[in-house]
């Protein structure tokens, strides 16, 4: 009880870094006692606390795991994937984007405040790194096309080729060098 005393003592004061090595070795020894109920607890705590810490990569893996915990509260699912989301926007690893767009708009969708709000926000602000990210240079010698243009096409039809897309540009009467 003395332990658990000093955890929440911990998390009162912010001292997270303190937090997550108590909760490393009482998620351990619930591990061995097979204690379910405070396990949930311990890695929600550890999972928070490291996200405080921006230890995303860890917090992470906390969050993963407690994704299928929390099925069937609301209100739990919704912060667990929204700060999932958050952390993939932290981390910025592979599909980052898609990874974080799927958990934060499942977070938004579940109308549970203030985790939905924060997903809205986070939302706003992974649409402003999505534009800020480097766009593909266009080849020496041509011009790059408009993301409008290539985004007003119909569906089912295929975007031009890039020497058709020169051919297009060029003034009439002149021809396209000839492909090899």
């Amino acid at each position: 009880a003395l332990k658990r005393l000093r955890g929440l003592i911990w998390e009162g004061q912010g001292k997270w870094k303190e937090l997550v090595e108590f909760l490393d070795r009482e998620i351990l020894a619930a591990q061995n006692r097979n204690d379910k109920p405070n396990l949930k607890d311990f890695y929600t705590k550890r999972a928070d606390a490291n996200y405080a810490l921006a230890k995303y990569n860890e917090a992470l893996f906390d969050y993963l795991r407690l994704r299928l915990v929390y099925e069937g509260d609301a209100a739990q699912k919704a912060k667990v994937q929204c700060r999932t989301g958050s952390c993939f926007m932290e981390l910025k690893g592979t599909d980052w984007i898609t990874r974080a767009e799927r958990e934060l708009v499942q977070a938004k969708l579940a109308s549970v405040d203030p985790w939905s709000k924060e997903a809205g926000a986070l939302l706003k602000k992974l649409e402003e790194l999505k534009g800020a990210a480097p766009k593909p240079a266009a080849a020496p010698g041509t011009t790059a096309a408009p993301a409008a243009t290539t985004a007003a096409k119909p569906a089912g039809t295929a975007a031009a080729a890039p020497a058709a897309t020169a051919a297009a540009a060029k003034p009439a009467g002149t021809a396209a060098p000839a492909a090899k």
